[in-house]
């Protein structure tokens, strides 16, 4: 009886959802966050499409497993994995020189906005860049004092 029912919820849940219920589920509002005020260099980014290709490169492969899904995309913000929907959401980046600090939205069990750092680095005699993340700069909470944080070089603390 038990495993009949486990199939029956399976096949409900695997067959496809009127479109509100959809909506409901997979494209929550996203959070109103203030912008974030870094100084006159600090350009900020909103949207996807406007990142340089290269940091699009590195984000694409940051978030390779999860997904993600540009500002007011589709995204899933739960631990119930609920079919192809992204389980990160871009909300905005901002870039200050060589830096970009990306900010999204994690699904899952511990859900909420993050940041993490992408440096620029220059190669082939500075024809070409590519972006690189740097451990230890995924912050939560404030988003905007973990970017000035991030900028004034600060780590999270790892043993």
């Amino acid at each position: 009886m038990v495993i009949l029912l486990t199939l029956a919820s399976a096949a409900l849940q695997a067959s496809s959802l009127p479109y509100l219920t959809w909506k409901e589920r997979n494209q929550p509002d996203a959070p109103v966050l203030p912008k974030c005020e870094l100084g006159s260099d600090a350009v900020h980014i909103k949207s996807m499409a406007d990142l340089p290709s290269a940091a699009l490169i590195e984000v694409k492969r940051l978030f390779e497993s999860y997904g993600i899904s540009d500002v007011g995309g589709p995204f899933n913000p739960t631990d119930v994995i609920d079919g192809m929907v992204p389980r990160r959401r871009f909300i905005r980046a901002y870039r200050v020189r060589t830096e970009l600090i990306f900010w999204y939205e994690a699904g899952g069990f511990v859900s909420g906005p993050r940041t993490v750092l992408m440096t620029q680095r220059n190669q082939n005699n500075e024809r070409t860049s590519t972006f690189r993340t740097v451990r230890d700069t995924f912050f939560t909470g404030n988003l905007c004092a973990a970017t000035k944080a991030i900028l004034d070089g600060v780590q999270v603390a790892t043993p």
